[in-house]
């Protein structure tokens, strides 16, 4: 295939991945149809069937970009030189600029894996993939002596993902919550819990 072609392909299927975020967000994934993505997407069904064959097929290209997105993140975070900085850095810019659709997505999502074994599947993974992944990093941040040693990375990798959830899913049920507004509290919370204890108490000595 002529990279033109492969880049045309490439394109069409950003398109339609990007306009099913916005169908599902909006509509969910059961009501959302392959017509409605395809309109959204600018093109016809027809075509739109050349690159995926049901929304199954969608919501698996979907999880895979999230994943690229989230190794890279993580591999972001490990390749720091200071593991607390650069984790609030990128809570900050995760819960400033994360759009509404993927936020609506994410819940979805959770919400499908409940009962569609597919999803499930699908979804476990990723979380799987992610939290081993964190506990490495935890874990190189520890021997640095940029985490609390006494804290066991694989249990605090749980509980950062288990946190994560959390806001993604109230983000994405409830209006008024201003993730924004958190961040302050929600970072002194994890510097808290995450520091080493002189680190963390010299801090709130000079607070």
């Amino acid at each position: 295939m002529r990279v033109a072609d492969q880049e045309l392909q490439a394109d069409r299927r950003g398109r339609i991945l990007a306009a099913a975020v916005r169908c599902f967000g909006r509509r969910g994934i059961h009501q959302a149809s392959m017509h409605e993505i395809a309109g959204e997407a600018g093109m016809s069904a027809a075509n739109l069937y050349r690159y995926f064959d049901s929304k199954d097929a969608i919501i698996e290209a979907i999880a895979e970009h999230e994943r690229e997105e989230a190794s890279a993140l993580l591999a972001d975070l490990e390749g720091a030189e200071d593991f607390l900085p650069a984790l609030f850095s990128l809570l900050d810019r995760t819960l400033r600029h994360d759009g509404s659709d993927r936020i609506a997505l994410g819940v979805e999502i959770v919400a499908e894996a409940l009962r569609n074994p597919r999803v499930a599947e699908l979804y476990t993974r990723l979380d799987v993939e992610a939290t081993r992944a964190l506990e490495r990093v935890l874990d190189k941040a520890i021997s640095r002596g940029q985490v609390d040693a006494s804290l066991d990375p694989g249990a605090t990798a749980r509980i950062l993902m288990a946190i994560a959830d959390a806001v993604l899913w109230r983000r994405g049920c409830d209006p008024d919550f201003d993730a924004a507004g958190i961040a302050p509290t929600l970072e002194t919370l994890l510097e808290r819990f995450l520091a080493p204890r002189k680190a963390a108490a010299s801090r709130r000595g000079r607070t």
